[in-house]
């Protein structure tokens, strides 16, 4: 391990610095064991200290392949992130960044940020409430980086790595997407609600009309005092101008009296 170290270091300060602006960085997602598996253990066992087996690798890239993404300069691979995303004993559909690895010469380039940003984005996507991740306490980049993505320190680790170093668990909460929002054209329950509100308007100003017809056809009435005569008693509405009112309203006014004829005493 030692030997293997002093080799890459040696190799590393024997390259040439990069210059940002001459390096041409393409980004893929997973989608072929063949090609793309042994290249990912390759690099992660030259840049981590914590060893992985096959089965590891496969049940992260097979059950959550749009959560992996590699980034290669030319034909080289120089960095991947490995996620999953899935529901956590606590309730949350919690996302969890597994591994991520940038080779030490690329690591100012801003890949480790865009590989972390792709995957935060598939969570989001996805409905994720929120992302967990452990780091190292010493690795002052790491943290960096995590906390500039908004992840916050939840809790320390104890010995967490085999090389008994601790480690904080970090955690990002993902705001959730205001409700209220404009409909999409595949969105079933927002296109029905649209057609209701559109009918009920429709109805409303049919209404709206038919009351203003009925309205503007009563101000065109001839209702003048000259078509009500002295003797009707429904004082100028001209509703029954040829009756009194015991006739119009049975039961409610009493009809008038008969007069009583007087007899000579």
């Amino acid at each position: 391990e030692a030997a293997r170290e002093a080799a890459r270091a040696a190799a590393e300060a024997a390259e040439e610095p990069l210059n940002p602006h001459d390096v041409e960085i393409r980004f893929e997602d997973y989608h072929d064991e063949d090609t793309q598996i042994q290249v990912i253990m390759d690099l992660v066992d030259n840049e981590l200290s914590e060893p992985y087996n096959i089965f590891t690798y496969r049940y992260f890239v097979n059950n959550w392949p749009n959560l992996t993404f590699l980034a290669w300069h030319g034909d080289k691979c120089v960095g991947v992130i490995i996620c999953k995303l899935d529901h956590h004993k606590s309730g949350t559909y919690r996302g969890y960044v597994a591994m991520l690895v940038v080779i030490k010469r690329y690591r100012k380039l801003g890949l480790g940020r865009e590989l972390v940003r792709r995957c935060l984005t598939v969570m989001q996507r996805e409905g994720a409430d929120e992302c967990v991740l452990e780091v190292e306490c010493n690795n002052e980049g790491a943290l960096r980086l995590y906390q500039s993505l908004g992840f916050i320190r939840d809790k320390r680790l104890e010995k967490y790595y085999l090389n008994g170093h601790d480690a904080f668990r970090m955690k990002l909460r993902f705001k959730k997407p205001c409700p209220w929002r404009e409909p999409q054209e595949d969105d079933g329950i927002f296109k029905a609600g649209l057609e209701f509100l559109e009918k009920e308007k429709e109805k409303t100003r049919r209404q709206m009309e038919e009351r203003s017809e009925l309205a503007e056809a009563i101000r065109n009435m001839d209702l003048g005092k000259e078509d009500v005569g002295e003797e009707d008693q429904t004082l100028g509405l001209g509703l029954w101008r040829d009756g009194p009112l015991w006739l119009q309203y049975p039961g409610k006014y009493d009809p008038p009296k008969p007069e009583e004829s007087s007899s000579p005493s």
